[in-house]
């Protein structure tokens, strides 16, 4: 079996128009629910 050599990249990564979308309303109105997904 052979598994690819991954490796993270030091970028950021970019997020497409509704990821932001999210994660501002998330910021905004579900804090503690940001922080989890920030800190995790």
């Amino acid at each position: 079996m052979h598994y690819p050599d991954l490796e993270l990249s030091e970028e950021e990564p970019c997020y497409g128009k509704y990821s932001r979308m999210r994660l501002r309303h998330l910021k905004e109105h579900r804090k503690v629910l940001y922080n989890t997904l920030l800190l995790d």
